[in-house]
């Protein structure tokens, strides 16, 4: 089974993005806006019941919550989502993915038990996971040994896909196992949508 090392770094704060919410006390729907402000045009809405929405950032007020809508980073009332619970046992969710382009490629962790990767020079690779990290440490960033020389490493930090406008709370460098080795850096979600 491959290891997951985690690096020393400071503890994360419990505030810390991205983060998952869900809706909240909304009867209709929740605007979603250019902006963090009720001045800035409404770009969609989110429906009472919505959940797993990935909050990426917060503006300096801590107000309002920058979240991605279809190809563009986009804000929301922070009054209206409840941050989902962390799980001590892990410093990212159960399920995440994580792409980049030039060439396009995507790592997938499900369930936290197996991690796929699959990269345009395919067949899809496999790899146990294991836990992301002893309870109670919320450290970061995250080391992946995926085993077989594959090893990737998630930290939070603002990213681009460079193909939208939407922006991502965590970026991720990955050096490839197989020959040729390959270093492809790119971003992560934690929305599984």
């Amino acid at each position: 089974m491959a290891l997951i090392l985690v690096l020393a770094a400071p503890a994360a704060s419990a505030q810390s993005y991205p983060a998952l919410h869900d809706i909240t006390g909304v009867s209709s729907f929740l605007n979603i806006r250019q902006g963090p402000g009720t001045g800035f045009a409404k770009v969609g809405r989110f429906l009472p019941g919505d959940t797993g929405i990935e909050v990426t950032g917060v503006n300096e007020a801590g107000t309002w919550g920058r979240v991605n809508h279809q190809e563009q980073a986009a804000w929301v009332f922070l009054a209206y989502l409840a941050r989902q619970p962390d799980d001590p046992d892990r410093p990212l969710t159960a399920s995440f993915r994580c792409f980049g382009t030039e060439p396009f490629w995507a790592l997938a962790l499900t369930q936290g038990d197996t991690a796929v990767l699959t990269t345009p020079s395919g067949p899809d690779q496999t790899f146990p996971v294991g836990m992301l990290a002893a309870a109670s440490n919320r450290t970061e960033p995250w080391l992946l040994d995926m085993g077989a020389g594959a090893v990737a490493v998630i930290h939070r930090a603002e990213c681009s896909d460079g193909m939208s406008d939407r922006a991502y709370g965590l970026a991720i460098d990955l050096l490839t196992g197989a020959a040729p080795r390959t270093l492809m850096d790119g971003c992560c979600s934690l929305a599984v949508n």
